[in-house]
């Protein structure tokens, strides 16, 4: 084990520490034991703890066939799966940005449970972007037990859109992608965010986790890779700074 591996573990124990408990932490790293003999018992335990914990819907893995859309949205998109909060406090904990001057925008939303999970960041405002009907209206139930549990601060909001017509907010952004659609859906989405960007020029922070479509991204002139997360799911971060490229 080299010396970036015993780094990596150390922060997802401090991060297991602060946000679960000692009790909590020592029961993953149980069920991280048993994951290599029960794989079908220990992605039960990562999937649905969450929603356990906190009386929410925003696990699952739904297939795109299973969704309310028609047959050329099917085409576009893929299913649901959920971002696993362990992965998104790690990835999240590596930004080195004032949150509070950033808006956070998922793309492809679904239940709504990354829009949860950022809010317990100092975000300006929390907005996510879900072509599905049925997955939207769990995600505004989602966020409404979450606020009336907890005091969030920022402004945060379900949107059901169609991606390549959001228009994004004013101010610096972190623009979050689960892998939520094909190569020619994105393409659309980051000429809209060019768009955007050329308007109003600022900081944006893109991550993207899954990156089947990560040629797409590493060709559009706006992003350039700062980042590769030696994790699960492989995780790509982009930015886009107006200094370099107004430059070019």
């Amino acid at each position: 084990m080299n010396l970036s591996s015993l780094a990596s573990h150390g922060q997802r124990l401090w991060w297991s520490f602060h946000y679960r408990g000692l009790g909590m932490t020592l029961l993953s790293c149980l069920a991280n034991v048993f994951s290599f003999t029960d794989r079908d018992w220990y992605w039960k335990y990562k999937e649905h703890h969450f929603d356990r914990r906190h009386g929410l819907d925003t696990g699952g893995l739904i297939p795109i066939e299973a969704l309310d859309l028609n047959s050329d949205d099917q085409q576009r998109g893929w299913g649901y799966m959920a971002t696993q909060p362990e992965w998104f406090h790690l990835t999240l904990s590596q930004q080195k940005i004032d949150f509070q001057n950033y808006n956070f925008i998922d793309f492809g939303s679904g239940k709504g449970r990354t829009l949860l999970l950022a809010s317990e960041y100092p975000f300006a405002r929390i907005i996510g972007v879900e072509l599905s009907g049925q997955l939207h209206q769990v995600a505004r139930q989602n966020l409404s037990v979450w606020q009336e549990s907890r005091n969030v601060v920022a402004q945060m909001s379900a949107t059901h859109a169609d991606a390549t017509q959001f228009k994004l907010p004013a101010g610096p952004c972190v623009l979050y992608f689960f892998n939520p659609f094909k190569a020619s859906v994105l393409e659309h989405v980051l000429e809209n965010i060019m768009a955007s960007y050329k308007a109003a020029p600022r900081h944006l922070v893109l991550i993207y986790a899954n990156p089947t479509a990560k040629h797409v991204v590493d060709r559009c002139e706006l992003f350039t890779q700062t980042a590769c997360l030696d994790r699960e799911p492989a995780t790509v971060i982009y930015e886009a700074r107006p200094d370099k490229f107004e430059s070019k």
